[in-house]
């Protein structure tokens, strides 16, 4: 069952539902990018829509849905319904904290129904219960409407009478049930996005220009046009019956996944910028297809589309078809190109080393992060070029690294405020100030995503990375004008004269009317770009002091219009022509910030990775906030069900990127740290790094072999022989790691190995059970100490009643070879 039918299939039970029940419902009002023509809210890229049966007035930050829904889902592995009650715990008016009553009061209900409700912890911003249907997956649409209709039997009426009960108390809540009125308007919009959607595209005629069969074969040879994505798109419509199909099927052909759980989004873009790139070549202008809301149809230069039904066709046009046939690649069917990183099979994208100390964890995270951030590096057996690899990779910002610890917060890790003391002399001094920060985390997510923005084919990203290239080339001559006391000249849209006189910190300028004039305005990078952007789209200005508003908000406009104006007619001398290498994060994040990150390709950009030494010292789950979702491959920015949040700080929506990959490590045998709990270890995938006797035989420059005194020590059968012990005694977490052998030369590094580092942990692992820790060392290492006798004090209790209860241990530190022979004889070894 498709998307479409599951949508047609509810939709005809709800009505008949509202024909029996009254129950009227809610459907899509305002058509959305990708849901034009859905009839209720959600889109078929992610495989759910939904419904209310109220309207309920709320809203807070982040809010997107009603406090009551309905939700229908479609899985690969079936179909699934789920009633949704949502609202925030921090509400900012009486009508939102009456909502959060409302769902409260339905959270504490009584029956069958409510048994399967569950709510989230009190500690999220945001108070979600969630009664899931009787069956995990329906296969059936029959038996899901009946589970669904009886459970709304029991639903719909105790959500009336809560509403009812909250409003005599409340006379002003608006809460109620949906009617025949809100039908109507809800169909009246069905039925015009229907008829404006769904028909804004060509019919099945020719574009009014056309491309020669000799003009096709040239652009199909030239790598600078035709992109490998470009050509599978083309592959996949030329092996299609008649070179005809839609973009779902197109897209499933190319990632190899079926039509119903495939994207347009990708195929759509990359025509039109194919399209826009032929444009170019031709040095002409091409006459498309204009759509009756007066866009134009980029595909019309490469296919003639129709109408079928719900879905909508294209047809490669036939010179198109003659010259791919002689394209080389012609003759083979579409191969697959499944959504891959890099070393995705081998790599997965979150997951934890974990084992006992001394394993080599860190060096097994340092190894793994340069073979996902740099797959052709060849100098892995070279222990000195791995980490002088990993040293570049941080400093390129392609690896992060970080350790968690008890005082380790979400202000610290993702965002938060920090406060900034003033040291300026001219403003009053020590003033404290605070601005948001991100943290490691967002560092991050921004730098992964920033690589993607760099590859990008699309005409918004190029135009926002060559804009701030030349904004900062700009600002750097700026900064040599001031520093020779001499203000840059601007020229406002009527031609007055107002100069830079002043840069702040963040590269903002202070635009001045007059060389000596005392008001100022700041002009900012970031909005700058934005406007830019803007103008990019509109192609012209008529009047800035309306369109500058519209595109950035703010006042300003002559200042704005200004410094859009330099910067946009500034020639970058040629030292600064190229793009810095090393641009700030700041700079990173305003670029992306006015992007539509759904336009990025996350196919083909360099893997980043961010390693947390020591995860499970943190408290993880307030470490990372309501962010743990996002964690999950299939939540990421680009997937299927692709998951954004908004932060609580700067109010930035927020997703993390499919190219960036997060190693964790965890010691097992420190057990003073925080316990991961169920939600963050099914989001990682774990590997167990344990100790490996073979790697001091391989290692060691005499395979693990010294002599101390007469006895010959084969450290690896020592380590081994240690291991058992603790294994019988206590457990595989607190094995000894083979690191501390591997630097042992002679018996004076083992003595100070055993005095120093093992013999102390293993105190700690032992604490109170010495007899136990002796057992596995042996009495040279661990020894009894003599009882001795002395006098006590006067108690109700006898001396005698203690006897043998209490064994004094000491802890013997062999420092000569004939001492450490003999501990180590009384060990074991012979």
């Amino acid at each position: 069952m498709t998307y479409d039918e599951f949508e047609e299939v509810v939709y005809n039970q709800l009505v008949e539902w509202q024909k029996a029940e009254g129950w009227y419902f809610s459907m899509r009002l305002r058509p959305s990018k990708g849901a034009e023509t859905d009839r209720f809210i959600g889109t078929r890229n992610y495989s759910y829509f939904g419904t209310t049966f109220w309207k309920i007035k709320s809203g807070y930050p982040g809010s997107a849905n009603d406090p009551i829904d309905v939700w229908f889902v479609k899985k690969q592995d079936g179909l699934e319904y789920k009633i949704e009650l949502k609202q925030t715990r921090q509400p900012d008016d009486r009508q939102n904290e009456l909502v959060l009553e409302l769902n409260d009061s339905l959270s504490e209900s009584d029956g069958a129904l409510w048994e399967r409700a569950k709510t989230n912890s009190s500690e999220r911003k945001i108070a979600s219960t969630v009664i899931k249907g009787r069956e995990k997956r329906y296969t059936s649409t029959d038996e899901l409407l009946l589970d669904l209709y009886a459970d709304l039997q029991l639903f719909i009426p105790r959500v009336d009478a809560v509403i009812k009960q909250i409003k005599s108390k409340n006379s002003d809540f608006e809460a109620d049930r949906l009617g025949p009125e809100d039908t109507k308007k809800f169909e009246k919009s069905y039925t015009l996005r229907q008829s404006k959607f769904s028909t804004e595209r060509p019919g099945l005629e020719s574009a009014p220009g056309a491309l020669t069969t000799a003009q096709w074969e040239k652009f199909l040879n030239d790598k600078g046009v035709f992109h490998s994505y470009d050509l599978s798109i083309i592959n996949a419509f030329y092996h299609s019956p008649g070179y005809q199909n839609t973009t779902w099927a197109v897209d499933g052909m190319i990632r190899g996944v079926a039509a119903d759980d495939s994207q347009t989004i990708r195929v759509n873009g990359a025509v039109s910028r194919l399209a826009q790139r032929i444009e170019q070549s031709l040095n002409a202008p091409f006459e498309y297809i204009i759509r009756k809301d007066g866009t134009t149809c980029y595909w019309s230069m490469l296919f003639n589309g129709e109408q079928k039904g719900k879905y909508y066709e294209w047809e490669m046009v036939p010179n198109l078809v003659t010259a791919y046939e002689s394209y080389g690649p012609a003759a083979s069917p579409p191969t697959p190109v499944l959504k891959n990183h890099v070393s995705m099979p081998s790599h997965p994208l979150n997951q934890i080393l974990y084992g006992p100390p001394g394993t080599g964890k860190t060096y097994a995270t340092i190894e793994m992060a340069v073979r996902i951030a740099n797959p052709d590096f060849t100098g892995f057996g070279d222990r000195q070029a791995l980490h002088q690899e990993f040293r570049r990779l941080k400093e390129v910002r392609r690896i992060a690294f970080t350790t968690f610890h008890q005082s380790l917060s979400y202000e610290d890790f993702v965002e938060g405020l920090k406060p900034i003391i003033n040291k300026d002399p001219e403003e009053e001094a020590g003033e404290i100030k605070y601005e948001i920060k991100r943290g490691i985390f967002r560092d991050a997510t921004t730098t992964a995503i920033y690589s993607a923005v760099e590859v990008s084919e699309a005409e918004e990203e190029k135009t926002a990375l060559n804009f701030a290239e030349k904004y900062d080339a700009f600002v750097k001559m700026a900064q040599v004008s001031l520093a020779e006391e001499e203000p840059v000249e601007l020229k406002t849209w009527k031609g007055k004269k107002v100069y830079v006189r002043e840069l702040s910190e963040k590269k903002s300028m202070w635009i001045y009317h007059g060389k000596d004039g005392e008001t100022k305005h700041t002009v900012s990078r970031q909005r700058l770009i934005k406007l830019n952007n803007k103008i990019k789209e509109k192609g012209e200005i008529s009047n800035i002091n309306k369109f500058i508003p519209e595109a950035i908000g703010g006042a300003n406009y002559s200042a704005y219009f200004a410094a859009w104006k330099a910067v946009q007619d500034f020639v970058p001398p040629v030292e600064t022509a190229q793009k810095e290498e090393d641009s700030s994060i700041d700079e990173k994040a305003d670029i992306i910030s006015e992007l539509d990150l759904n336009e990025l390709d996350f196919d083909a950009v360099p893997a980043h990775v961010l390693i947390i030494d020591e995860i499970n010292r943190g408290n993880v789950s307030a470490i990372l906030g309501e962010l743990i979702t996002l964690l999950e491959p299939d939540k990421r920015l680009g997937a299927k069900e692709e998951l954004k949040v908004t932060l609580p700080y700067s109010r930035e929506e927020f997703g993390v990127p499919p190219n960036l990959y997060i190693i964790g490590t965890m010691n097992t045998a420190d057990r003073s740290v925080e316990a991961l709990d169920a939600a963050l270890r099914r989001r990682f995938t774990f590997r167990e790094v344990g100790p490996d006797p073979e790697v001091i035989a391989r290692a060691h420059p005499t395979s693990g072999r010294i002599k101390v005194g007469e006895l010959e020590v084969y450290m690896a059968e020592l380590l081994a022989m240690i291991n058992r012990r603790i294994k019988a005694l206590k457990d595989a977490d607190h094995l000894l790691g083979h690191s501390y052998f591997l630097r042992v030369n002679d018996w004076k590094d083992l003595a100070s190995a055993f005095n120093d580092r093992i013999i102390p942990l293993l105190r700690e692992y032992f604490f109170a059970h010495y007899g136990q820790m002796q057992l596995v060392v042996g009495k040279g290492f661990c020894a009894v100490e003599p009882t001795e006798t002395t006098d006590f004090a006067t108690a109700d209790d006898e001396v005698d009643d203690y006897a043998g209860e209490y064994k004094s241990y000491r802890f013997p530190a062999p420092e000569t070879e004939v001492e450490l022979e003999a501990a180590l004889r009384q060990l074991g070894l012979s």
